[in-house]
């Protein structure tokens, strides 16, 4: 294990082709079937990378993410609403939420807030 302490030396290792590798995270492969970003390595990786810089740039406006992360906070309040009359995994949801703004903005489709897998996924990412 390395630990890197500082903004310059972070970028120019993180900045190294030996760096571009993913981590093998069983529950990226079991829900995305070894396909995307969480299961891409070595030149696919970087292919993938500018195909979605590219998609980014010429078609999600700062406006259009923001309708996205307003729509999904609306939803997630009204989800909150609903369960008031137990504990709520706040930090869970959150994280979902998050997934379904980006989600939804690029493939036009979103994860119920109850959905088990998307909850799993959300889990896995929280830290």
């Amino acid at each position: 294990m390395y630990i890197l302490n500082d903004k310059k030396t972070s970028q120019e290792i993180l900045s190294l082709p030996q760096c571009n590798g993913r981590a093998q995270i069983q529950l990226f492969e079991e829900t995305m079937e070894g396909k995307g970003f969480s299961s891409s390595d070595g030149p696919l990786i970087d292919e993938q990378r500018a195909f979605a810089i590219k998609v980014f740039a010429q078609f999600c406006t700062a406006k259009a993410f923001e309708d996205k992360v307003q729509e999904e906070t609306e939803i997630l309040m009204k989800h909150i609403q609903e369960q008031s009359h137990k504990p709520v995994q706040i930090k869970r949801l959150f994280s979902l939420s998050l997934i379904n703004s980006i989600w939804n903005l690029v493939m036009n489709s979103r994860f119920e807030l109850d959905d088990p897998v998307a909850l799993r996924v959300a889990e896995a990412m929280t830290v």
